[in-house]
Order: structure tokens, then sequence, then C-alpha cells
């Protein structure tokens, strides 16, 4: 029945295919909307019907996921069918152009859907739960189809109108089927009926034969050798990697099966035994409980048999049934009391448990299949002893069933290895868990499994004979069992107790399963292939139908039919092709014309060509004559110039440029400019090539400069170094690069220049700081006798002490620039809390914040404490902020923010590389000119907008904030507009400041 459901459903698959290309056939040949809806509707169904077979043969057809793809595959199905109503005209050519492609990708969705669905539990409960809903839908959109069509039949008269009733109607009963009558099972064969009537329809309206051939290679036209190479090369995609994956996770299968098989042996063998020896342990227990008992000991002191006899069967009883019987011996070996009165005529003081238990306790373990006083029971004896004295008063016996041992064995065998082993494997008839005695026979056995006949087996096996001779186990060992089968096993002994668990599993059950699998997989490989073939076929079709078209005009094209056109229905590069030829023909037609005309001027060209040579020739002497007088010009320019091509190599060098270097210009043409000029940069390292300029500028074809400011020195070739700055520029040629221009000089006289006006600011404010010291300690002094001087006194001495300060301000800041010039300043960092430190900078900035009404709002986020110079971090703060409120309006609003943030977090328009401290201050005040931006980290510039405002400043201040931020490894910069606002951004690593020992601190 299953092999039919399969068959039914396979021939369902194809047909629905035949339909697609049938219907896709009657669309190109009408361009009626309406067949494009029912060939996505049939396209859609050969994935779902295709995708239930190889479910089917996978899983079975029982399986509740075949039914939630059949169910949901016709809701879509039908849903696409539903286009030949909702789909508008005027998407029609949108559609035409995009048909292919819209295929494609829906069939595509649906099968991921499906395959998703397929790998989800939770969502298969949740559409089993609509089954009901979805039914009622599908059914009533297909009436409805029905319906529309009868309408149309009866407008247009068409034949096929009425056999897509008659298929539509087969589809609506397949859930009447389902879920009414519950024949699940003819669901594929109901919607077999419904595609043959359609199919029938529709070969009626494309007017082909009802014969396989309307599919040959003919009709579809890859009989051009294209087509071939595309169908075969599909193949050989498809179904070769096909077959080597098969391969490959059969072999991965089988060692899988074999390694699970084995970790489940050693797994469960573990577990038993723990069970095993837990068991034992607790039959210790319960004697030591039953000859502990001072009830006993005084029954047996009074020789009250009888009491003794009852006490011990209820004793026993009240261990819910796992002790099967007692009794107790007295010193002569005579039976006093006994839960079964047969057992007290027998003489026990000869007997093994008897002698053993007036020692210790005692186990015994029947070696023989059977027991001769106990029926082959586990037996534990134990001495009872009076608790006072330590006398002996006898031994006691109790007796353990052997079925409750197998119960302990097979309580959760199955549960844990139903799947793994014993359904997977199926040996049945094969024993699974049992435990060997000393006699090599079957002690006790997994009851489900192992079958009582074989319990009078002699087990001579390998393991049983390696535990009892020598005391080991064995792991996943494959050996033969007594019956000479081969198994693969793992067994537990426990030579104290004269047994071995052994847990097998039998080789010929776990061949016939790899051998079922391997069987399936070749199923499932051929109908896959199939569907691959199919593919490949219909795909080749695709491509190739529009290329041999295009052929066919192109051969009428070269016999002289000017007037043939390429189709260009579709909205793919064939089409794109396709208005090309077209362009062509139209081209040809007018060239050909052209080219007659332009052959009578073709002797007035050649004499025109011999004048234009001889032009040409005067050209080539002009622009000899031009490059001389620019390489005389270039010669004369001060700056060092040097031109290399795209690789970097010297082409050029001016006559400067050999005399700053002190270079050859014979031997440096050829050479690599790395090779020539050493870079160093301002911490004393030798730029790497990569880090370059001229490297930089090849990549990013951007000019790149070296100011001064960045302390770039050169090495000759001779070994004496210099500062320089240089710029270097692309040289590009039809947007391609071709060289660039290194235009340099040596700037070694500048930058003594620099030096000694630093040292004179430096020695000048020095000498200035003292008088204005003087000044303002006397001017203090006044201020605070002020019941001596008038008011008027009063002011000037005011006016004197503000314009002292002014001049103290500046002092320091010419001083910290020259210091910071020179190099001489120090840093000493030391941990630092930046909450605090702000906290502090605010309150000695609150006179002139208040002075201003200013609305100052801090963010600060929780920040770490940091390593870094507090001086030098307090006057970045103080700057900052000071400006913020210098430059804002009275009542304006100023905002200071401070976090950290981490590696890639981006910060305005940079990103972080590194752990840093980010401060941004902000404010609404004048805001900074855009023309003048550039300037205003330079020093002693002030904008023109602040400085016509009459505002306080030196125009040092951010030139100190900058060279401070950027000695740390930091980074400054500003966004503003003019009367908006300004907000300043520094970027600082949390990694902190590096000491360095100097002359002065920075004031």
């Amino acid at each position: 029945m299953e092999n039919l459901y399969r068959l039914v459903t396979l021939l369902a698959t194809g047909l629905a295919l035949y339909s697609s290309l049938l219907s896709i056939r009657a669309y190109r040949k009408s361009q009626d909307i309406n067949f494009f809806a029912v060939t996505l509707g049939f396209s859609m169904m050969t994935v779902v019907l295709g995708l239930l077979v190889v479910l089917s043969i996978a899983i079975g057809v029982n399986a509740p996921i075949l039914r939630i793809i059949e169910h949901y595959g016709l809701f879509v199905c039908t849903a696409a069918f539903v286009g030949m109503v909702v789909i508008p005209d005027g998407l029609g050519v949108k559609i035409k152009n995009n048909q292919y492609y819209i295929l494609l990708v829906s069939n595509l969705v649906l099968l991921g859907f499906l395959i998703f669905v397929l790998n989800a539990p939770y969502l298969q409960q949740l559409l089993i739960g609509f089954f009901q809903i979805i039914s009622i839908i599908v059914t009533s959109t297909l009436l409805a189809l029905i319906i529309h069509l009868w309408y149309q039949y009866h407008k247009s008269k068409k034949n096929i109108n009425l056999f897509f009733i008659a298929g539509f109607t087969s589809l609506a009963l397949v859930d009447v089927f389902t879920y009414i009558f519950n024949w699940t099972s003819l669901s594929p064969l109901v919607i077999l009926v419904g595609l043959g009537f359609m199919v029938f329809g529709l070969r009626k309206y494309t007017m082909l034969k009802y014969s396989v051939k309307n599919l040959s290679w003919r009709y579809t036209e890859i009989h051009n050798r294209l087509g071939y190479k595309n169908f075969f090369l599909f193949i050989i995609i498809g179904i070769i990697p096909l077959i080597i994956l098969s391969i490959l996770h059969v072999n991965k299968l089988n060692d899988t099966l074999s390694t699970d098989i084995i970790n489940n042996t050693i797994g469960l063998t573990a577990s038993k035994s723990s069970q095993v020896s837990l068991y034992f342990e607790l039959i210790k227990n319960d004697a030591s409980d039953f000859a502990s008992d001072t009830e006993i000991q005084k029954l047996i002191v009074s020789n009250n048999t009888k009491e003794l006899a009852n006490h011990i069967s209820e004793k026993s009883k009240a261990h819910k049934g796992t002790i099967k019987g007692g009794l107790i011996i007295d010193l002569t070996g005579k039976i006093i009391a006994a839960t079964d009165k047969k057992n007290r005529e027998i003489n026990a003081s000869q007997l093994e448990y008897y002698i053993e238990g007036r020692k210790k306790a005692y186990l015994n373990i029947p070696t023989q299949s059977t027991h001769t006083y106990f029926n082959g029971d586990i037996l534990i004896s134990m001495p009872i002893t009076n608790l006072d004295n330590k006398e002996l008063l006898g031994v006691l016996v109790l007796e353990y069933s052997v079925d409750d041992f197998e119960k302990s064995l097979s309580s959760d065998f199955g549960d844990k290895m139903s799947t793994s082993l014993i359904n997977m494997a199926n040996y049945q008839s094969l024993p699974s868990l049992y435990v060997v005695n000393t006699g090599k026979r079957v002690f006790a056995s997994d009851t489900n499994v192992f079958k009582n006949e074989y319990r009078e087996s002699i087990m001579d096996t390998a393991p049983v004979n390696k535990c009892f001779n020598s005391g080991q186990s064995i792991s996943g060992e494959e050996y033969k069992t007594y019956n000479n089968e081969r198994v693969i096993g793992t067994t537990k002994c426990f030579p104290e107790l004269g047994l071995v668990l052994i847990v097998e599993v039998n080789l010929k059950a776990l061949t016939k399963i790899i051998s079922s699998t391997q069987s399936q997989s070749v199923l499932i490989i051929s109908i896959t292939a199939f569907f691959i073939g199919l593919t490949a076929w219909f795909g080749s079709w695709l491509i190739t139908s529009p290329i041999n078209n295009l052929r066919l005009a192109t051969i009428k094209l070269a016999k002289g039919d000017f007037k043939v056109r390429a189709s260009t229905n579709s909205n793919d590069e064939i089409a794109e092709l396709g208005h090309a030829f077209n362009l062509m023909a139209n081209n040809i037609s007018k060239n050909v014309k052209y080219i007659s005309e332009k052959n009578e001027d073709l002797a007035n060209t050649k004499s025109a060509m011999v004048n234009i040579l001889e032009d040409l020739e005067k050209e080539k002497t002009g622009l000899e004559r031009s490059k001389a007088k620019d390489e005389a010009i270039l010669a004369s320019v001060g700056e060092g110039m040097i031109f290399t091509d795209a690789n970097g190599k010297i082409e050029f060098v001016n006559v400067a440029a050999s005399r700053i270097l002190q270079l050859d210009i014979s031997t440096a043409n050829g050479e690599y400019l790395s090779d020539v000029i050493t870079l160093i940069d301002g911490d004393g390292k030798i730029v790497k090539n990569s880090q370059r300029p001229i490297n930089k500028v090849t990549k990013m074809e951007k000019t790149i400069s070296i100011k001064s400011s960045h302390n770039y020195t050169c090495k000759r070739l001779s070994g004496t170094v210099f500062p320089i700055v240089l710029t270097v520029t692309p040289v590009m040629l039809n947007n391609k690069l071709i060289g660039t221009i290194q235009v340099f000089r040596d700037i070694t006289t500048e930058k003594n220049i620099d030096i000694a006006k630093t040292e004179f600011v430096s020695l000048a404010s020095h000498q200035l700081r003292t008088p204005l010291s003087a000044i303002k300690w006397y001017t203090e002094m006044l201020l605070e006798d002020d019941k001596k001087l008038s008011k008027q006194q009063m002011k000037y001495l005011g006016v004197i002490d503000f314009s002292n300060n002014r001049m103290i301000d500046l002092i320091n800041s010419l001083l910290n620039v020259s210091r910071l010039e020179l190099g001489t300043f120090s840093v000493e960092p030391t941990i630092i809390n930046i909450k605090k430190l702000i906290e502090h900078i605010l309150i000695e900035m609150t006179a002139s914040i208040n002075a201003r009404k200013i609305k100052l709002t801090t963010k600060i986020a929780r920040i770490p404490d940091l390593t870094l110079d507090a001086k030098l971090m307090t006057i970045i703060f103080q700057n900052l902020l000071s400006n913020a409120v210098k430059y804002t309006k009275e009542k304006g609003k100023v905002e200071l923010r401070a976090y950290i943030a981490e590696k890639g977090e981006m910060v305005d328009k940079f990103k972080v590389d590194k752990t840093s401290l980010i401060i941004m201050v902000n404010d609404n005040g004048y805001g900074i000119p855009s023309d003048q931006e550039i300037h205003i980290f330079e020093k002693l510039f002030r904008a023109d907008n602040v400085r016509i405002k009459d505002t306080e400043g030196t125009g040092l201040g951010l030139y100190i904030v900058k060279s401070i931020i950027e000695n740390a490894k930091g980074k400054i910069w500003f966004k503003s507009k003019e009367n908006k606002g300004t907000t300043f951004y520094i970027i600082l690593p949390t990694d902190g400041m590096k000491k360095k020992v100097g002359t002065k601190t920075l004031n």
C-alpha cells in the first residue's frame, strides 16, 4: 500500500510538471495572464508533490508531516490559482518581462518554507491546529474559482474552462476524502485525476498531440549544441555531487551507527553495574538490620521459636516483598525458625552459607541454573550476636528471588535503549543484557529480551573467561557468543560476587539496518536524480529557446534579410542581446549605404592623410621644444621636485632636489624613491614603507602633505639628517594614476628661527612674571585695606588687578606654548577621578558662569579612575569650558559630556580604534565662521566675530589643548555653525598618559 501511494504521488508529480510546461506554452502563445497564474500553481504543485515522494520514502507514508506538507501545499497552490481572477491586466507587461524570475523565486520560497516546517516541531503543532480553517478556505476558494470558470465558459464557450472546472472540482474533493472519510491515502489519486482533466484541456487548447514527443528535444528547441552542453552540465553539477555526497553520507551513517551502539553498550553497562552493586549493598543492609534486631535476639535467647518465625515473617513483609523468605539457625546447625515450614527439617550444619555465615556476612549466589534448597535464589547469611557481650546466638539467612534482581536490571532498560538498540537492531532472539555466574550459566537477564530457554546454555565466551580468569572487563569489543554469532559487547566484572554483567549487540541485526538504510538512500538518490534531470531539461530549454530564436534571426540577417528582427519579450540579458541585435541590423542597413558613399571619398582621404602627417611632424618638433623649456623651468625651481611612476620609481630629479639630498641625478633615475630617501617621524622612528606619503597617495589618489608641525626629518644616503616639509600629489591621466610629484624643502633655517623665537618668548615671559607678581601682590594688599582708600581709588585698583591678572594669564599661556614647542614640559600621570576633577573645576568657574547667567548641564557617565596628568586635564577642561562660557551670550546654554567609548564605536564622524575617554563640550554661542575654521587651532588666532564683540581671550588656549591631546595620542576636532553654537570633541585613550621628564610643568 505504501509503494502504491509513492507511485501515485510520483505520477502526480510528473503530471504537475507536464501541466506547468503546457500552461507556460499556452501563456507564451496567447499572452493571457490567466495561464501564467495556472503555470505558477502547477509549478508549486510539482514542488509539493515531489517533496511528498521523497518524504514518503525517507520516513514512511503515515508520518504526520506528510499531511502538513500536502495540506498547506494545496493551500499555496490554490492561492496561486486565484491569480486567474485577481491579477490586473496592468501587471501583464511586468509579469511577461519577469516570468521566469517570478516562477523561480516563488518555488524556491515555497520549498524553503516547507523545509523549514520539516525542522520546526513547534511550528508543525501550530499548523495542525489550523487544519480545519485552511480546509474551509481551500474548498471555498476552489468553489469560487469553479463558479468563475463556469461564468467564463458561458461567455466565451471555450472548452478549456470545462476541463479546469472538472480539475478544480477534483482538487476540492481532497479535503472531503481526507477529513470527512479519513481516506488520507487517496489524496494523491484525487489530485492525479484533477491534474489529468486540466492537462487534457491544456493540450486541446495548445493543439498538441497526446504524446510524450511533444516534450521532445525538437519541441523544446534543445537540439542545438548549446542545449546539450547546458543539459549535461546541469546533470554533472547536480547528480555527480549528489551521488558522492550520498556515498559519504551512507559511510558516515554506518560509522555513526557502530559508534553509537558501542557507546550505548558502554553507557548501559556502566548504569547497570551501578544497579548491581547497589542491589547487593541493599541486601547486606537488610541482613544487618535483621541481625541487629533486639527482638530477634530476645526470642532466640528465650527459645520462643514460634514467635521468632512470626516476627521474621512480619519483618520480611515490611520490606515490600523484596525478601522472599528467611530462617534462623542455632549454633548446632538446626533451623529453629523459618518463614517456610518445610525448611525447618533441613540440617544446615554442613552447608556453606551456614559455615561462612557464623563468621561474617556471606552472599551465596548459585553457580548452576537451580539451587539445592532455595531453587536458585540469592542467599545472604550473617551472624546474630548479642549486642551487649558480642556472644554468637545463631545465623540469619535471607532469601531473595532472582526475578526481583532481573526486574532491577530491566526496570528502565526499555525506556533508555528502545530506539538506540532494541528497535533499531531488532534482536529479540538474542540476549541483550544478562549476568553470568562462575558456573558460566546465565544467572539473570533482561527478561524483556532474553528468553528462558537460553538459561541452560554454557556461556563459555571470551569476555566471561577474561573476567573469571583475570578479573578484567571489556569495552566495545567484538567477539562470538555461546551460539557462535558475532556481537559487539561491553562487560563489567564483579570478582567479589562471582558475576559478570554483559551487554551485547548482534552484528547481524546491525547489518540489516545498514542494508535497509542503503536501499532507502539508493531509492531517494534515484528519485532526486530524476527531478534533477527534469530540472536540467527544463532549465536548458529556458536558456536555449530564446538563444535559438536569436540564432535563426542571425542566419537570416547573414543571408541579406535586413528586415529581420529578434524577439525581445523577456527582461533579461538575452533580451538585451536581442535589442543589441536589432540595433545592429538597423545600423548594418544604414552602414551599407554609408560605406558605399564613403568609398567615393577614399582618394580624397588619402591625400588629406598625407597633409595630416606633415602637420603631426611639425607638432612633434614643437612638443620637443616645449619639453626642453619645461625641464629648464623645473631645474630653476628652489624646492626639490622628484617625479616617480605609479610603482614609485624615480623618473625625474630637479637640481634643487639633487642639492638638498646630495644626490647624483644620473644614478637616481630608475631607482625606487624608498631606496633614496629615508623618512623619520616625530617620534624618531623610521617611517614604514606602507606608511610613506607616496604609497598613501598611490592607494588613495589624493594629495598628502607633511607640515613642519609633524616634525619629520629626512636622512640622506650620506647619513646626515635635516628637517623636511613635503607634499606628494598624484598625476592622473584618464582617471588612472600614472605617477606622483613630490615637492619638498629643507626647513633647517626655519626650525632654528622658530626655536630662537620660542626661547625669546620664554625668556621674556619669565622676566615679565617677576614684576607682574609684585604688582599683583601690592594690589591685593591695597584692596584688602580698603578703609584708607576712596571709592575712586578702589575702582582704579580693581582695574589694575584685573588687567594684571589678564597679563599673568597671557604670560602663563606664552610659557606653556614655549614649553610645548621646545618639548621641555613634564608629564606626571597619576590615578585621577574624572568626575571629581570636573566638579572641582566647575566650582572654580562658578563666578564666571553665574556672572553670564549661563545654564550649564553636565552628563558624566560612570568612568573608571584613569592614569592622567591632573594639571594637563585641568588645562583642557578649563580652556574648553571658559571658551564656551565666554563665547556664549548671557542666559545661553553650555553642556559638558564625558563617557567611555569601546573600540569600534562611532563618535561623530570618527570610529574609536581603542577604548577611550570621550569629552564633548557644546554651546549655543557665537560659533565659528566657516572660512576661519581651519585656523582655529593656530597660535594667537581669534575669529573675527568674537574679536568684534571684544570678548576676552589670547588665542592660545585651543593651541595648547590640541598640543596636549596630540602628545597623549588623542584626537580633538569640532563642529560649528555661526550664531548657532559649537561642539568640541576629544578622544583620549584610556591607557593613559605616559610619564615625561621635563624642566617645568604647564601652568
